[in-house]
C-alpha cells in the first residue's frame, strides 16, 4: 500500500491511495470551488501544463528516463506494479485521451512509438507487456495529463 499526498497550491492530486483503494485521485484546480465544479469529476482536472508531470518534462522533478524523442518521454513509474513499470507522457500537455482533437494526432503516434521503443529498450517485446490508457475517475487516472503505462516482466492476468 502508498499513499501520496500533495499541497492543493500544486494544482495536484490532493490524495492518491493504493490502486485498490478508492478514492484514487480528488482532483482540486485553483478555480474549481469558484466554477461551480465538483470534486473528482473530470471539470475539475487541472491544466495539463502544471501536473507532475509538466514539471518533470521541464526537469523541475527528476525521473529515471527510458527512452526520450522529440514527441514523448518515457520513465520508471515510482510505484510499479510489476518489475517492468514505466509511463510514457507526450510532450504536449494533454490532459485525458477524452480530450484529444485531430491536431493531436501526431503526438498520438508518437507517444505509441516511444511506448514501443522504451519497451523493446527494457527487453519486454520478447515476451510481451501491457500498454494501458487510464481515463477518468473510472478509470483511475491519477495524473490529468495523458500517460500510457508499459507494464510487463511477469505473466499478467486478465482481466486486470
Amino acid at each position: 500500500m502508498w499513499s501520496l499526498r500533495f499541497s492543493r497550491s500544486l494544482v495536484a492530486p490532493m490524495h492518491i491511495w493504493s490502486r485498490r483503494g478508492i478514492p484514487v485521485a480528488r482532483w482540486f484546480a485553483n478555480d474549481a470551488a469558484s466554477s461551480g465544479a465538483k470534486e473528482g469529476t473530470l471539470d475539475t482536472l487541472p491544466d495539463p501544463s502544471t501536473t507532475i508531470f509538466a514539471k518533470i518534462l521541464k526537469g523541475e522533478i527528476p525521473c529515471k528516463k527510458v527512452y526520450e524523442d522529440d514527441h514523448a518521454l518515457a520513465f520508471h513509474d515510482v510505484s510499479p506494479v510489476a518489475p517492468a513499470h514505466v509511463l510514457v507522457i507526450p510532450k504536449k500537455p494533454i490532459g485525458t485521451i477524452g480530450t484529444v482533437t485531430a491536431e493531436d494526432k501526431a503526438s498520438l503516434g508518437g507517444l505509441m512509438y516511444a511506448a514501443s521503443q522504451a519497451a523493446q529498450s527494457l527487453g519486454l517485446h520478447k515476451d510481451g507487456y501491457r500498454l494501458v490508457i487510464n481515463h477518468g475517475k473510472h478509470g483511475q487516472q491519477s495524473v490529468g495529463y495523458l500517460h500510457v503505462h508499459i507494464i510487463g516482466g511477469k505473466q499478467l492476468k486478465w482481466p486486470p
